[in-house]
């Protein structure tokens, strides 16, 4: 029986190859590289979502301040409940502070009181809180089919000479009407990656109702 033979160089590189593999020399900045473009990634996204929503959350703030101001009559001298509120949500979504402006300069639209700004103030005025919302009322004619079909009577409350999904007027209301108040505004979306889910540019919207006093 002949006796196996021993290779040094093969056992010395298997030894090699081993304590190649114990060796975790460098594995922290292997691991490092490997992550820390994922955390940056993730990070960035997070802090451009954070900055949207903290603007939806300014607009809903202004919104309740601005009601709260309605309700008291707080305004200042000479000064309109529109310029009022306008005055109010403003100082929430965009404030005199440097850097700290949630809407976006890019965008401004004609509100009802005549003014252009990137803030848009809507109005619609009912003379019964009840009625917020709710279609002008129709004659349902045969085949009744629960919705509004052309022809159909109608009861053209806000009498603008058509029916209305909404009966509101699209104006600030007499004495003592209710008034919704929707307010938008536009933000600019900081990171590429989000544009192809909200585009360059995203909008919010709050609403505040108030009651006109009587006259």
């Amino acid at each position: 029986m002949t006796a196996a033979r021993s290779f040094p160089a093969a056992a010395g590189a298997r030894a090699a190859f081993g304590a190649l593999l114990r060796d975790r020399t460098g594995l922290a900045a292997v691991e490092f590289a490997l992550i820390a473009p994922v955390a940056v990634l993730l990070t960035t996204l997070g802090a451009a979502a954070l900055a949207l929503h903290a603007g939806g959350v300014a607009l809903e703030t202004g919104a309740a301040a601005a009601a709260r101001q309605a309700a008291m009559g707080d305004a200042l001298p000479g000064e309109t409940r529109q310029e009022a509120i306008r005055r109010i949500v403003a100082a929430h979504v965009c404030p005199d502070v440097a850097g700290v402006c949630h809407w976006s300069t890019r965008w401004s639209a004609l509100s009802g009181d005549g003014v252009t700004s990137p803030l848009l103030i809507e109005s619609r005025a009912y003379v019964d809180p009840r009625n917020i919302g709710a279609p002008e009322p129709f004659v349902d004619a045969p085949p009744a089919n629960g919705v509004y079909d052309a022809g159909e009577d109608y009861d053209d409350v806000n009498g603008n000479g058509r029916w209305d999904a909404d009966m509101g007027r699209s104006d600030f209301g007499g004495s003592g009407d209710y008034v919704v108040f929707t307010l938008t505004i536009a933000q600019d979306v900081r990171h590429p990656l989000l544009w192809p889910v909200t585009g360059d540019m995203t909008f919010r919207s709050a609403e505040l109702v108030v009651r006109n006093e009587p006259y």
